[in-house]
Order: C-alpha cells, then sequence, then structure tokens
C-alpha cells in the first residue's frame, strides 16, 4: 500500500520514500506526493531522483510511478527523493475546485446536476443534464461563482469512515460511488465552506480565493438531454482572457474601430459581401447563359439521333455545371449534355431535353462515377454527382460521351 502524501501535503512540492518494488520502467513506493490518474483528475508530472516521471498510475492501494529514459530505476529498499511539478498541480487544483464551485452553483441556482467532469490539458468539461445552457443563465453562473472566490471560504477535505462515512454520504451532493464509500482509506469529503460537500479523491485549493475566476467559454449539446460545459479557472482563465483581448486589439486595430463597435461593423461587413456574394452570382450566371448559347448552337449531332454536347468548368462553384446543364437542355431539346466542374473534387452533370434520346442518364452516371471512385445519381432525365479527384475530369468526360452516343 502507498501512502498518499498528497492528500495531507498539497502544497508541498518535494518528499523522500522507500522504493517497495520495481517492473521495468515502473516504481511502487511507500508514500509519494504524486496524484495518479483518477477522478477525471490528470496524474502529477516530476522527478524521482534525475529520472523524469511521465505517469502515475493506481492499482487497488499501489501507486505506480512511469519513469522516462533508459538510465537504470532505482533498487527496491533504496531511498528516493521525488519532486513534482508545483506549477502542474497548483492548476489542477484550480480546475478541480473550481469544477466543484461550478456544478455547486449550477445546481443550486438551476437545479441542473453535473454528470461528468474531465479535467483536460487546456481546458476543462462537465456534463450537466440539460437540454441547452444559455448564455444568461451561465452569466448569472459566473457571477454566483465570483461571490464565492470573493468572501475566500475555506475549502477543507475530511475523511469518515464506517457508520460516519454512511450517514455523510446522504448529506453529499451526489451520493458516493460504492467503491468510495467501501474503500480501507475511508469516504473522503471535500467542503466548500457553505456552498458545497462532495466526495472526492482529487487535489484542492485551501480557499475560494485561490480560484480567481471561473469562466464558461462555450455550452454545446452533448448526448440527449445533456449538455457540455468547457470551462476555465484561475491561471487558465486569465491566460483565456488575454489570448481573447488579443484577438479583439487585432480587429480593433483592422477595423478601425472600438472593440464595442465590431459587432456592428462586422454585421455591415456581412450585409455588404452578401450583396457582393448576389452580384457576382448574377453575373456569372450571364456569363454562363452566354456559353450555354454557344455551346448550343456549336452542339455535335449523335449518331443515334439528337446532339451531343461535353464541357468542362473551372473555376467558379461546383452549382456552375448544374446551371449550365439546365440551360443547354432548355436551349436545345434535342440535346444530350454531359457538364464536368473541378473544384475540390470532380463534379458531373448529365441532362438531356424533352425531345433527346431517352437514355435513363441516373444509370449512365452511376456506371460513369464508379470507374472514379465516385457516386451520385438522379432521374432518367437529369443526374449529378461527384468524385474524388479533380484532375480525372477529361476521363469523366470521355466515359459519359461514350456512353450517351450509345
Amino acid at each position: 500500500m502507498t501512502e498518499r502524501l498528497y492528500l495531507d501535503r498539497p502544497d508541498d512540492a518535494s518528499f523522500e520514500s522507500t522504493v517497495l518494488d520495481v517492473r521495468a520502467r515502473k516504481v511502487l513506493l511507500d508514500g509519494t506526493l504524486f496524484y495518479p490518474t483518477s477522478g477525471g483528475q490528470p496524474n502529477d508530472t516530476g522527478f524521482l531522483g534525475d529520472a523524469r516521471v511521465t505517469d502515475v498510475v493506481e492499482e487497488g492501494e499501489a501507486i505506480w510511478h512511469v519513469l522516462e529514459g533508459d538510465a537504470p530505476p532505482p533498487a527496491r529498499g533504496a531511498r528516493v527523493a521525488g519532486k513534482i511539478d508545483l506549477a502542474r498541480r497548483r492548476d489542477h487544483r484550480e480546475q478541480h475546485s473550481g469544477q466543484h464551485l461550478l456544478s455547486a452553483v449550477l445546481l443550486e441556482t438551476a437545479k441542473v446536476p453535473t454528470l461528468a467532469f474531465h479535467l483536460g490539458a487546456a481546458v476543462s468539461t462537465i456534463d450537466v443534464k440539460a437540454e441547452r445552457v444559455g448564455r444568461e443563465l451561465l452569466s448569472r453562473i459566473e457571477t454566483a461563482c465570483g461571490e464565492v472566490i470573493r468572501k475566500d471560504v475555506p475549502v477543507r477535505a475530511t475523511v469518515f469512515k464506517g457508520d460516519d462515512a454512511a450517514r455523510e454520504a446522504r448529506s453529499l451532493r451526489r451520493p458516493p460511488e460504492a467503491e468510495a464509500l467501501a474503500s480501507p482509506r475511508g469516504l473522503r469529503v471535500i467542503d466548500i465552506q457553505g456552498v458545497d460537500r462532495d466526495a472526492c479523491c482529487g487535489t484542492h485549493v485551501a480557499r475560494t480565493g485561490e480560484l480567481g475566476l471561473v469562466k464558461v467559454l462555450s455550452a454545446e449539446r452533448g448526448k440527449k438531454g445533456e449538455t457540455r460545459l468547457t470551462f476555465v479557472v484561475g491561471g487558465r482563465a486569465l491566460l483565456a482572457f488575454q489570448e481573447r483581448q488579443d484577438v479583439l486589439d487585432e480587429l480593433s486595430q483592422e477595423l478601425t474601430t472600438g472593440f464595442r463597435e465590431i459587432r456592428s461593423r462586422m454585421e455591415k461587413i456581412r450585409e455588404a459581401e452578401k450583396a457582393s456574394r448576389t452580384e457576382a452570382k448574377a453575373l456569372r450566371e450571364e456569363l454562363l447563359l452566354a456559353r450555354a448559347t454557344e455551346l448550343a448552337h456549336g452542339a455535335r449531332t449523335r449518331p443515334g439521333g439528337g446532339t451531343i454536347i461535353v464541357h468542362r468548368l473551372e473555376g467558379g462553384d461546383p452549382l456552375d455545371a448544374r446551371f449550365l446543364a439546365t440551360k443547354l437542355v432548355l436551349l436545345r431539346a434535342d440535346l444530350l449534355c454531359a457538364v464536368a466542374h473541378s473544384g475540390e473534387k470532380l463534379s458531373l452533370v448529365l441532362a438531356r431535353g424533352e425531345a433527346a434520346p431517352q437514355l435513363d442518364l441516373g444509370k449512365v452516371l452511376r456506371d460513369v462515377l464508379a470507374s472514379l471512385g465516385g457516386k451520385g445519381g438522379g432521374q432518367p432525365h437529369f443526374a449529378q454527382g461527384a468524385a474524388p479527384d479533380p484532375d480525372r475530369a477529361k476521363e469523366a468526360l470521355a466515359l459519359a460521351e461514350a456512353a450517351l452516343n450509345g
């Protein structure tokens, strides 16, 4: 069994311990300040002697330390000095205590329970039981968290065993897992004075003032009936604001306006862009209509009757192929046409006029695209689809022309 020194000494960075066992690059100690990955919180990192600890794994009551590099691990029975990455520990304490506070305030303010927690490398998340969590509610939650932080109330860890554990379990924000109640180490309860009581094995701050700020960055739909909240606390919250401030400053300079006017300026830009797109589309369609007229005059006679046109478009939009094919068969009722567009992928459109030979263009298109690794479909008179390689447009048109010529 490994004594979990981090529970009573969360502020300490250094310790000494005895090696109980060694398995390849894994070392078991009789006591450790290194927190193992558990309860949604990642492991600590640091050093044992000169070897870097990259992972800390919990196996029952034993905690194994995974060492980096090829240097021999310490021998069984040896005394070793350990040192954890205190900045990483401080960050994890802030995020984990911030999660307890955020979850407690969500439940108290909006009756929204927390279902899961994950502490990530840059941001943390909680999954909550709610179809939607709007920004207005999040603002109220953040304000309430801020009030608790400013009060700087104590955060205490207490261990209960036996009947005391069972009694305490009934007063917690969430019922503890059976494993926690049955642990020989007892039931560890984190108490944010006057705000929250919850069972937890993680590391936490001593007072809420250490958290600085709790900020929810986003709320996204998760599983049915659930929402995932992404949040940052303390140092991460400051970094998030600095990053966003840098973006706002750049936008303000680029748009030559104050940050409060960015939204209205962007709306004007969107309106101007929309008008430009509409105008560009109208001009493009005029050009395509002129090209359709020119192509229709030059349509080749088909051996089995009717006429045929195959044409390749580059630039513009894949929808141009559909527009051009539609216009061509309106200009010539006896026409069978194939129009390809080369963009990010190959788009192919087949169309026939009302008086053209009655080929099943849906089948023709599927056969052509199948040989190019693509797919598509449609009706006997009109079909469209795509293939992944835009450089095979010439090949696609050759195959289509052969099929349309019968």
